[in-house]
């Protein structure tokens, strides 16, 4: 499936009842970086600050991507040393959640068709995942080890590792120690990091 068609599937779903209910709708944010990629990034789902008034589908994601590069989850890239133009960065869960909601499983069994079509179209070699749901969903078990996964007939390495929101709340030191340890990882598996 070409990857606009992948995309205009994404922006017509209107599978979830309790999002398509919120005004305005919640226009999902479906990918970050583009396609054949070495690393995919996996999040759990866009933050509530890309969640804007109503317009135009193509205007809401220039602007979900323009705002990517001053969230966290950038910031957080950015120290790891990964740099934006070796990464696709997508969600498990397409549509912004609200401050403080709780994932609910058929937000995940609705979206889960996106990312495995993701997967296909993006063969990564390595999957970063930075999300719990993501991860209980891929069956990772162990965070912080190089791990084999078996998804959707792509194999590839990953390594399972927490939101960087959980960073935020460590102590520096403890915080720096966990980003060295993942830079780490991801050169044994291949990927160039700096710093």
């Amino acid at each position: 499936m070409p990857n606009d068609i992948l995309e205009g599937h994404i922006l017509a779903c209107r599978s979830c009842p309790k999002i398509c209910q919120r005004n305005p709708y919640p226009f999902p944010a479906y990918y970050e970086g583009g396609y054949q990629k070495s690393l995919m990034i996996i999040g759990q789902s866009p933050g509530v600050e890309h969640s804007y008034k109503p317009m135009p589908p193509h205007l809401y994601l220039d602007l979900y991507k323009e705002n990517f590069k001053r969230c966290n989850f950038h910031s957080y890239l950015n120290r790891i040393g990964i740099r934006d133009s070796d990464y696709y960065f997508t969600n498990i869960i397409k549509c912004p959640l609200k401050s403080g909601e709780n994932v609910d499983p058929e937000y995940v069994k609705n979206c889960s068709r996106y990312l495995k079509l993701q997967f296909r179209l993006v063969q990564p070699s390595v999957v970063l995942v930075l999300s719990k749901t993501a991860g209980v969903f891929l069956n990772l078990e162990r965070r912080h080890k190089i791990l084999d996964l078996n998804f959707e007939g792509v194999t590839a390495k990953a390594i399972y590792s927490w939101h960087p929101t959980y960073l935020g709340n460590l102590a520096r030191k403890d915080s720096d120690e966990l980003v060295g340890e993942l830079r780490s990882l991801l050169r044994q598996s291949g990927v160039k990091c700096g710093k």
